[in-house]
């Protein structure tokens, strides 16, 4: 418990609560209330404290900073009490607990008041304020720590209305400051009374006296300095707009780097607590940063940057564990930290130089086990623990002088051996006692190829031998398999001379890939030599199969899970795909940047390659195909050294840099798996009370879903692609394909089928709900009404001067159509029953890709094909916004209301754009990436991570700002460690 004297208290109390309406009310209520009381003179004689001199309470005394732990930590630190605001949302925040937690470890548990504001005591007060352990002493002698309950002292304002409460914190208060002043509670009540009836008396006095004379003067004086102050306080809000627009590019600058805590961060600070009552202006531009780092939807489809491992100086090496769960980062000026990244924690931080009695080799360390690290001098291998104080983390020496130079160090995932590698012998000692085991002599004329040895089980080495370059022999290259143990040699290999890229093994099977001579590499003009790849059986001793490559030079080789027969090899920008027991070719790959590294997914035949500008392909073998994956991958630079792919998460490290980037596939907490689907999904509609949805997937399978239940009522598959797809009625389906319509019951019976207009025409849309089919006939452009398969307007080409390379779409209640005519570079829109002009709208036609109309039909969304969307009303075609920050073209617009507030959803083939309406305009607030469906009534969002269907809460305000809180506290608390 940190001991602190009262006169070093720079706060009288730190007010700790929930950022929701209520609590943030309370909270401010009586911090204004306990500052602005005057202790009466007696209580002030005794306590010696005139006033309460300052309240902490996060968001007026917190400064804007990266790091939200410092001040924090400090305030409650300088602080003589902790004031909680009790209420049933309390104990669902982290933040809060952390704050309790933390004050109580600081100052004891009797400093703690609480101020029950809702609820009952039992659900409102979190567990730190009824419960503390004790020590008792029993009957033998020993000491037992027990919990006990505590009734902690609370103030309780419960009121009706904030009205009420408000005035009840004027009674309750009056409690806490007796615990603060260390008075009586009845005394310091009775004495607040005569002094406000003493100060209530000497105003009226003075305000009988002096009203009369500055009456009017003050009345007209008071009007001139509201307009003034009006003038001033809209011209401040505005800058504050202006304020909050520009920095929030700068979040989304931070979020592109890397940086995603920080871009959290300071987008945090430019939304207001509470949109009902703005302590500072709301911003789309904002919110939009905001969601954009906070990924409120993760789904676990894309991999993100979730937070940065910084060091104080360029990062040199990075090794990862045997568990793949622990980084060693070793800095240019021999700094080392281990990482434990899924826990966030760092596990040791050491000087280099000051450790060790030489300095640790280049390839000097390696991870001993799960839980040592190994590092490598001239003279000793030091084992150091991942754990405990600085010094205990060495826990032993081993002396390993060796023939010649030391060069390289390698220990197995057991924990069993440490293998120094030296130029011309490679030696085993035990890692328990230290005791040399084994040296392996490299033949005369022959050194160690140190980056190719490696253990092949727990107990066997492979070692790599080629001939020395001073030695001016071009011998074979000797390949052996070795116990660890005894020393003994289990099978022998050779090679052709060359220089070896890399030894893989796979099964059975053992792969070397050797470039050519390099006699002519100096010459940076002269060609590439060949290189061969050589499969060997290494349990039986005989060669398989050998590849010959022509003009390449290979830089790494790669095998896949066991039990997929492929093997890969890599030569600048190009992969290559053999079959692994056969050498046949299967295909190869161009990425047209230089390969950082290659991964294995999460199915065998399938990969993930990274190049060195941040791309993310992924390519199947034998599909035969690679596929550049945007937006699957959010890469946080163009410069990428390396690549380190872990345990659900993936590191890179740019060239040159201090900072690590930890990706990870980001899943939120709410989300929640309804059923793994066959394919991906093309379409969904929902019904009107949101009870019942119908799916299409890819492939034209049909599926019925129940909303409350997640159950598929029914499934059926289809003959072709559909132009539309929506509830008619409570329990009908409709489904409008290009020359029929097909009616489905909620089991996807097909009860109806007819041709549309008897095979007259073919559909090109639907318009929304299934009213309407729209085709286009030799003369004109005809609009079918679906349940009476009948055409009930028509609008002649010749009149509205349509041609086939225009667009048209109609409006949902079918009387207009929007033609957009690309050579005219204008939008028309027309009457259809008159076929009169309405009105047009001038814009470069030719490049909108679509047309859309709002449900209501007063507004046209014309879509360009840079992702641009302008807005039109449609009975003037005029303007009424451009919205221009989309990056995807939008394919359909959908308006919901989402709790009580109309939003916009602008789809495309990744997700789905939120917007808002604010002034007339409709700005961006979010994108949600695989967003399949809106369902407001449920409160929930439908969204895909390929064939798998989730379902998410829809987030209101106040969650998405507690989630980036938690997120924040939770990660500066981890970089302070």
């Amino acid at each position: 418990m940190d001991v602190i004297s009262k006169q070093k208290m720079r706060y009288d109390a730190f007010i700790s609560y929930r950022h929701s309406d209520l609590d943030k009310f309370v909270a401010e209520e009586l911090h204004k209330q306990l500052e602005t009381f005057k202790v009466p003179k007696n209580i002030a004689d005794k306590c010696n404290k005139k006033k309460i001199n300052r309240i902490f309470r996060d968001k007026d005394e917190l400064p804007i900073t990266s790091n939200l732990a410092d001040p924090i930590l400090n305030a409650l630190r300088e602080s003589e009490f902790l004031i909680v605001i009790c209420s049933p949302r309390l104990k669902e925040s982290l933040w809060c607990k952390r704050e309790i937690e933390n004050f109580i470890e600081m100052h004891g548990q009797e400093n703690v008041l609480a101020v029950l504001i809702e609820g009952e005591p039992k659900d409102s007060f979190p567990e730190e304020l009824l419960y503390r352990k004790k020590t008792i002493t029993l009957e033998n002698g020993e000491t037992k720590e027990i919990t006990e309950a505590i009734e902690p002292l609370a103030a309780d304002v419960r009121g009706k209305n904030k009205k009420e409460i408000k005035k009840l914190i004027k009674i309750e208060m009056l409690r806490l400051l007796a615990s603060m002043l260390q008075c009586n509670f009845d005394d310091l009540k009775q004495r607040h009374k005569e002094r406000k009836m003493h100060r209530m008396l000497a105003i009226a006095g003075v305000i009988c006296g002096v009203g009369i004379v500055f009456g009017t003067v003050s009345t007209v004086m008071a009007l001139r300095i509201q307009e003034q102050k009006k003038q001033i306080d809209k011209q401040y809000w505005e800058a504050l707009k202006t304020n909050a627009i520009m920095s929030s590019d700068n979040a989304m600058e931070l979020l592109e780097t890397g940086d995603r805590i920080g871009a959290i961060t300071v987008a945090r600070t430019l939304l207001p607590d509470n949109l009902d009552k703005q302590s500072i202006p709301y911003t789309a531009q904002a919110f939009y940063a905001l969601t954009e780092s906070l990924y409120p939807y993760g789904t676990g489809a894309v991999l993100k940057p979730v937070y940065k491992i910084k060091e104080n100086a360029q990062i040199d090496q990075v090794i990862l564990s045997h568990d793949w769960n622990k980084l060693s980062v070793r800095t240019k000026y021999d700094k080392m930290t281990v990482w434990d990244i899924p826990n966030k924690e760092k596990l040791l931080t050491v000087d280099l130089n000051k450790i060790a009695d030489s300095e640790v080799c280049d390839e000097g360390i390696a991870f001993s086990g799960e839980d040592k690290l190994a590092l490598l001098t001239e003279n000793e291998v030091l084992l150091c623990n991942l754990s405990g104080s600085e010094s205990e983390h060495i826990m032993q020496r081993i002396p390993c002088e060796g023939e010649s130079s030391t060069r390289r160090i390698l220990c197995d995932a057991a924990g069993k051996y440490v293998v120094v590698i030296y130029m011309s012998e490679v030696s085993v000692f035990d890692a328990e006692s230290g005791e040399k085991l084994s040296t392996f002599h490299a033949p005369e004329n022959y050194e160690t190829t140190t980056g190719e040895i490696s253990f092949l089980t727990g107990d066997t080495l492979i070692l790599c031998f080629d001939p020395s370059l001073l030695s001016g022999i071009k011998e074979e290259i000797k390949i052996q398999i070795v116990e660890c143990q005894s020393g003994n040699i289990q099978k022998e290999f050779s090679v052709p001379y060359g220089m070896v890229a890399e030894i893989a093994v796979n099964n059975n099977y053992l792969y070397v890939a050797v470039n050519g001579d390099l006699g002519n590499m100096t010459d940076i003009y002269a060609p590439a030599n060949d290189a061969d790849i050589y499969c060997f059986d290494w349990r039986n001793g005989g060669k398989c199969w050998e590849y010959h490559v022509e003009k390449e030079f290979i830089n790494s080789i790669l095998v896949p899970y066991e039990g997929y027969d492929c093997f890969l090899f890599e030569s600048y920008a190009q992969i290559t795909a053999l079959e692994g027991t056969t050498g046949k070719l299967i295909g190869t790959f161009g990425f047209g940047s230089s390969i950082v590294d290659i991964f294995p997914l999460q199915t065998a035949d399938s990969y993930i390659v990274f190049t060195r500008e941040g791309g993310r392909v992924s390519f199947m073998p034998e599909k035969n195909y690679n596929v550049e994956t945007a937006g699957v991958f959010v890469p946080a630079t163009d410069n990428i050294k390396q690549v380190i792919w872990g345990n659900d998460f993936v590191v890179s490290l740019s060239h040159l840099s201090k900072e690590l980037i930890v990706y990870d596939w980001y899943v939120d907490e709410g989300a929640k798996e309804i059923f793994e689907l066959d394919n991906t999904i093309d379409k969904i509609s929902v019904s009107d009370n949101e009870k019942y949805s119908v799916v299409e997937l890819q492939g034209y399978q049909l599926m019925v879903v129940d909303n409350n239940t997640n159950e598929i009522l029914g499934s059926t598959y289809c003959d072709s692609y559909a132009v539309g797809l929506d509830f008619i009625s409570k329990d009908k389906i409709q489904r409008v394909e290009s020359d029929k319509v097909c009616i489905y019951d909620l089991q996807c019976n097909l009860i109806e089928e007819y041709e549309l207009c008897d095979g007259y025409v073919y559909a090109d849309g639907v318009t929304l709900k299934g009213k309407y089919a729209y085709a286009e006939a030799f003369e004109s452009l005809n609009l079918i009404q679906c349940e009476s398969n009948k055409v009930v307007g028509q609008l002649s080409k010749k009149v509205c001067g349509y041609d086939e390379n225009d667009t048209y779409m109609f409006s949902n209640n079918g009387d207009m159509c929007v033609i957009v005519d690309a050579s005219k570079e204008q939008c028309r829109n027309y009457e259809v029953a008159s076929g009169k002009l309405i009105g047009v709208a001038d814009m470069n036609a030719t490049y909108i890709e679509n047309v859309c109309f709002s449900e209501d039909d007063r507004s046209v969304y014309f879509v360009f094909e840079d992702g641009k969307v302008v807005q039109v009303d449609s009975p003037t075609m005029e303007i009424k916004c451009e919205i221009d920050s989309l990056n995807y073209i939008t394919d359909v617009i959908e308006e919901k209301t989402v709790y009580g507030e109309k939003k916009y959803y602008f789809y495309n083939s990744n997700g789905a754009y939120v917007l808002g309406e604010y002034d007339g305009q409709l700005k961006v607030e979010q994108f949600i990436d695989a967003l399949k469906g809106v369902f407001p009534k449920n409160e929930k969002y439908w969204l895909t991570n390929y064939k798998t269907l989730m379902e998410f809460p829809i987030y209101t305000y106040e969650e998405i700002l507690g989630k980036a809180d938690r997120i924040c506290y939770d990660n500066s608390l981890w970089n302070n460690n």
